[in-house]
């Protein structure tokens, strides 16, 4: 431990990408740096690698969208992306992961709702952070997540419109005899959404038990329309 500038340095040694480094650790008093060196060494012992001050936001979330690339749907990946990229990154990316705080959350939120932004749109920034950094405190790279502890902006419910019973039966006259008419009844009968409805197959279809499997679903995927799998744990709808 030495004196620095206006406060000290603790350094120690630990192995990283499998080499051996000289790392630091800085505080205004020396009692502090110990604390902070004892911390560090502990981290170290256990396998918990802590974030640096180097590593921003934005290094962070897009390493955070690599690791989740192959384990949701690619329409919740490209959400995920587009939320990091179009809005959390331009407001705090450049930010130390360890210096974001709960308060600078709140302002990002505020700020997107000023610039013309939904609040549950904002809502959505939060709830992606939140994911994210639940990953690095973890495994150890910040110690509160600061998302979580950012308030949410308040949504104002609205009450959601559907058909009654006279206005669907009056839509399924005006479809008699087109071509697509029975979609339309399965999407009024089961509230299945389009990408399933285009994604069904005969085998997915029980006609004898009246059971119909939601295994597929049909997703334009960076220009081309795909059949993708769903989840483990497929959805029935009584037909």
């Amino acid at each position: 431990m030495r004196a620095r500038g206006n406060g000290y340095e603790g350094r120690y040694y630990a192995i990283r990408e499998g080499k051996r480094k000289q790392l630091s650790v800085y505080a205004a008093t020396e009692a502090e740096t110990r604390i902070k060196l004892d911390a560090a060494l502990r981290n170290e012992a256990m396998g918990i690698v802590a974030a640096g001050p180097r590593l921003t936001v934005a290094d962070y979330l897009r390493d955070w969208l690599a690791s989740r690339r192959r384990e949701v749907g690619i329409n919740t990946w490209r959400r995920y992306r587009g939320i990091c990229e179009v809005n959390i990154i331009p407001a705090i990316g450049p930010i130390a992961l360890v210096n974001l705080s709960g308060m600078r959350v709140e302002r990002m939120m505020r700020e997107a709702v000023d610039n013309g932004l939904s609040p549950q749109t904002a809502l959505h920034m939060r709830n992606v952070l939140r994911n994210a950094l639940n990953r690095a405190q973890r495994y150890g790279m910040i110690q509160r997540n600061a998302a979580e502890d950012a308030y949410p902006p308040r949504i104002r419910r609205r009450e959601r419109s559907v058909l009654d019973e006279s206005q669907v039966r009056t839509l399924l006259s005006a479809l008699e005899g087109h071509r697509l008419r029975p979609m339309y009844a399965l999407a009024l009968a089961t509230g299945m959404r389009l990408g399933e409805l285009l994604g069904l197959r005969w085998q997915d279809v029980d006609l004898d038990g009246g059971i119909i499997r939601i295994e597929a679903q049909l997703q334009r995927i960076e220009g081309a329309l795909t059949l993708t799998v769903t989840k483990p744990g497929s959805t029935e709808h009584s037909a």
